[in-house]
């Protein structure tokens, strides 16, 4: 069978260059392929840049089901891009121990939750080593201090938000700051609407409610900004499999219609809940603890993007893709077996998708962040004018 490439891929955006960009050129070494055959795009500037170029192509056509693909710079295996070059764990700032949540501010700068280092590190684009932004003072429960941090958010002004899950509160540290502030919990466990017990991940919204999975107590807690009490959005009615219930949550994800979804851990299954509901739909997994492709074993870390692909992280040493409606998943990031190759991961935590569709995973076994290419597109280095694009 011949695939029209034409149809299959188009040229969407050029960026990452700042003022004056040079023009780009893409040129196919073939107009067809076979079903197991292979064709190379090549993007050609027309001068050098300063900083690293991305040509986003999109998908279309009818066959674009698996597509695999790898480039010169960046291959879909996976590269590292915070600690971890000898899969070895550490204190000192080129290296993380259990890194657990990651996130970006607008200036691409990523900031790690360092779990056993009890610190929040914050790692420039390129850099090989990281700085310590919060935190970093020991285990302990003063405010400039972290237990077991799970997860990090970044918002607009560049304030962080840290679940600080054995203290069972959400720590706000300001730029630059030395310590930070409670915004979400007291520091004791509880089960009232002022209480949290280990709140393990997250979500800021945009307009700075902050919704925290809350583990123990089996619910998801909205906190408005300010407010010395939340409210309870999902779950709540005990530990269970209902669909108005959880069997512990990890992370959270609010959509741009409002809709949260859940890590539904011990039931091993996503759970959406529309804004208001009293009761979830299971949109992933929930079919028992298992491998297979309709299956999670503890699902973990969330992300939903705009076409409403559901992405999860699980035991399984695996990210995968679910897309709207699905009854199974595909895998985008691991192998299913626990490993320190740059296309596998040991115990993958929360990651974060960008738009041009890179994820950015928090390999908590292997102690590093890595970066896996999902969407087709061709990166051409700094200082490069060419790169290319290999699909199969």
């Amino acid at each position: 069978m011949l695939r029209n490439l034409l149809t299959l891929f188009a040229i969407v955006f050029s960026n990452f260059l700042v003022g004056q960009a040079p023009t780009v050129a893409v040129s196919a070494d073939k107009t067809t392929m076979s079903e197991a055959g292979t064709a190379t795009f090549t993007a050609t500037l027309s001068a050098t840049s300063g900083s690293d170029v991305v040509v986003n192509l999109s998908l279309g056509g009818t066959a674009i089901e698996d597509i695999d693909f790898t480039t010169a710079f960046n291959s879909k295996a996976g590269s590292i891009v915070a600690a971890g070059v000898s899969g070895t764990s550490g204190s000192s700032t080129d290296k993380l121990n259990f890194p657990y949540g990651v996130d970006f501010d607008s200036s691409g700068n990523m900031y790690i939750a360092d779990r056993y280092n009890h610190r929040i590190v914050k790692w420039a684009v390129g850099a090989t080593t990281g700085t310590v932004v919060a935190g970093g003072n020991g285990n302990g429960s003063a405010n400039n201090q972290f237990s077991y941090p799970f997860d990090v958010d970044v918002d607009s002004s560049g304030n962080l938000f840290v679940t600080d899950v054995e203290n069972h509160r959400v720590m706000k540290w300001e730029p630059a700051a030395n310590s930070g502030t409670v915004v979400a919990g007291n520091g004791s466990s509880g089960n009232g609407n002022g209480d949290l017990h280990y709140p393990y991940n997250s979500f800021l919204d945009s307009s700075g409610n902050l919704y925290v999975a809350d583990n123990r107590n089996h619910r998801i807690m909205k906190w408005e900004s300010g407010a010395s009490e939340g409210i309870v959005v999902a779950g709540g009615n005990g530990q269970g499999s209902g669909n108005n219930q959880f069997n512990y949550v990890n992370d959270v994800f609010v959509d741009s219609s409002g809709n949260i979804y859940v890590s539904d851990v011990n039931n091993h299954r996503v759970m959406k809940w529309a804004s208001g509901a009293s009761e979830g739909t299971v949109v992933a997994g929930g079919n028992g603890q298992g491998s297979g492709t309709n299956q999670f074993y503890n699902p973990y870390g969330l992300y939903v993007d705009s076409r409403e692909n559901l992405y999860v992280s699980d035991s399984n040493n695996r990210v995968m893709k679910w897309g709207s409606g699905a009854s199974v998943g595909t895998l985008v990031a691991g192998t299913g077996t626990a490993g320190s190759g740059t296309n596998q991961l040991q115990a993958p935590r929360v990651f974060y998708v960008n738009t041009n569709g890179n994820i950015y995973i928090a390999d908590s076994g292997n102690h590093r962040i890595i970066k896996k290419q999902y969407s087709p597109q061709i990166n051409i280095p700094a200082g490069s004018t060419t790169g290319t694009l290999t699909i199969s």
